[in-house]
């Protein structure tokens, strides 16, 4: 799970460089950090990582956001 969370890190950073508008940068923010969005869903799954690999999780997370 620990990889998924970097892909999705390396995905929302290569969609950031891509930006060229107000209104892709909204929908970016909608996509990743809105409500149903893919790094809070990525938040909402650090309680089912293991013991070892929650603080892990928790940091990787909180670098994507």
């Amino acid at each position: 799970m620990l990889e998924q969370f970097k892909q999705i890190g390396d995905q929302a950073l290569a969609d950031l460089q891509a930006i060229g508008s107000l209104d892709a940068l909204e929908t970016y923010r909608i996509q990743y950090l809105g409500r149903k969005g893919q790094v809070t869903q990525m938040l909402s799954m650090i309680g089912a990582l293991s013991k070892a690999d929650k603080p892990k999780g928790g940091q990787l997370a909180n670098q994507i956001k």
